[in-house]
């Protein structure tokens, strides 16, 4: 049985345990966008609006690329493809286009997967 709530959420958005399915992928986005507003306006009504944007970059923007990344490289693995795939997005004008297809190609079945990017038993389908 998963693990519900909050760490459930934790782990979707900040380990690097297991591949994700295209349903997890875009979930997880939504959630780190909301968690990128929230934080960063509750931020701006503590400290101020100067203070709160200054706050933000230093505490919001690192979990912001650790979350991102980590979903990248999950659903990388699903599609049963090193996690370094994850640094073409840097490429210019490529990049959104990779980051779409990221989110919009289906993964490969458990049984058809390499074991170099994801072990066996944490690759399954959901």
């Amino acid at each position: 049985m998963e693990p519900r709530g909050r760490w459930n959420l934790l782990r979707l958005l900040f380990t690097f345990d297991e591949p994700i399915d295209r349903g997890k992928f875009w979930s997880g986005h939504a959630y780190l966008f909301a968690l990128l507003i929230l934080v960063s306006l509750l931020l701006g009504f503590i400290a101020g609006p100067d203070a709160g944007e200054v706050l933000s970059y230093f505490t919001v923007a690192p979990a912001y690329v650790v979350g991102w990344i980590a979903l990248h490289v999950k659903r990388l693995w699903d599609m049963d493809r090193s996690g370094w795939w994850t640094l073409a997005i840097f490429i210019p004008l490529a990049g959104p286009f990779f980051c779409l297809w990221i989110g919009t190609k289906t993964g490969v079945p458990p049984e058809d997967s390499d074991p170099r990017w994801a072990r066996e038993s944490e690759h399954r389908l959901s």
